[in-house]
């Protein structure tokens, strides 16, 4: 199972699309983070995770992948944390989502 979510970063003066994909994989359950990410971007998969399940979606004892991309900018700030939520709603499944998140981009407006 897969879910993409996309959202933007700044790298200089240039604007950086991001696709965050969302992927379960064998293992112990958990979620790790990959791609060219900073300590408080890391966080926010807590931060999301904690929003979800008080939403009432069931993360379950899963192992998830959540891949940055792409690597090549490092991705920092905390505005990640909607994308990185929706990603996580839409890999559940435990609720309908009203749109598909990959027909959308998600960006922090501060």
């Amino acid at each position: 199972m897969q879910s993409l979510t996309r959202t933007a970063t700044v790298d200089g003066t240039e604007a950086v699309l991001v696709t965050i994909e969302c992927t379960t994989t064998s293992g112990f359950a958990g979620m790790q983070l990959v791609g060219n990410i900073s300590d408080l971007c890391r966080d926010g998969k807590e931060r999301a995770k904690t929003v979800l399940e008080n939403l009432g979606f069931k993360m379950g004892h899963k192992r998830i992948l959540i891949n940055f991309s792409p690597a090549h900018c490092r991705k920092e700030g905390n505005h990640f944390d909607l994308p990185i939520a929706i990603s996580l709603a839409a890999l559940t499944g435990t609720k309908e989502l009203a749109h598909d998140p990959k027909d959308w981009l998600f960006a922090d407006c501060d």
